[in-house]
């Protein structure tokens, strides 16, 4: 079981936080990350295939997609879970079909298993696949070299004990992988995130009921056109807030 947890930053609606640097970027064209970055577990942008290297197989029963929306310097959310045969023709077409219901607030005719708002029970009982999208066109979209990183913090107090450095209260991720932006049509959507939730553990053993719950701090990276610019995008960290629970909730 996964759980995604918060650190204290600026609180914007919906339980959810957002953190602008104070140095802003120009955006890059992709590339890889500093050699010096170190990851809390392993890389989220690892592929998992060549994680596990074949000791464990993804298939995954169920899909989950992240709707996002940056507006009057609030953040609004949404989540919903799918079965993974409710996704029929074109998997990318399907999920953005999916995410314009969740613009509008109401579903046609796929429903999903059940769903949520500002990251509340964000949580996951099996492998599955996650689909994040931020509906702010160019001005605010996924970083295109780290989307996705998770820390030992969080808003509960959540922190490594330094008293007892070998057990910290919030687990590194060995768990979510293959994190990139989704290829559209013929060009890369910057506002499409994808993300693999292969619900394994450090050892590379996929959890079970008798597995103990595993906490996990799971922060977005956005970029946000600076105001009055086109050249310029300021850093966004988004940390989801669902208080302490388990590895079914990242």
């Amino acid at each position: 079981m996964i759980d995604t947890n918060r650190r204290s930053l600026f609180l914007a609606a919906g339980g959810l936080s957002v953190l602008a640097a104070c140095k802003p970027v120009t955006p890059g064209g992709g590339g890889p990350r500093s050699t010096d970055q170190q990851p809390y577990g392993a890389f989220p942008d690892e592929p998992g295939e060549a994680h596990f290297k074949g000791s464990i197989k993804f298939d995954p029963k169920n899909i989950c997609l992240v709707y996002l929306k940056i507006d009057a310097a609030k953040l609004a959310s949404r989540h919903a879970y799918f079965a993974i045969n409710a996704v029929a023709g074109d998997e990318v077409i399907w999920v953005k079909d999916r995410f314009a219901e969740m613009a509008r607030g109401s579903w046609s005719t796929v429903k999903p298993i059940r769903e949520n708002k500002d990251f509340v029970e964000f949580n996951f009982g099996s492998q599955q696949k996650i689909y994040f999208f931020i509906d702010n066109g160019d001005a605010v979209i996924f970083d295109d070299i780290t989307p996705i990183t998770f820390s030992p913090f969080s808003s509960k107090g959540g922190r490594p004990d330094y008293r007892k450095p070998d057990k910290p209260l919030l687990d590194k991720n060995f768990a979510f992988f293959s994190a990139r932006m989704v290829q559209d049509k013929v060009a890369i959507n910057p506002n499409l995130l994808y993300l693999e939730n292969w619900f394994a553990d450090k050892n590379g053993k996929v959890f079970d009921k008798n597995t103990p719950p595993e906490n996990y701090s799971m922060d977005i990276h956005l970029k946000m056109q600076a105001y009055g610019t086109q050249d310029v995008r300021i850093p966004i960290i988004i940390d989801p807030d669902t208080g302490n629970g388990g590895h079914w909730r990242p």
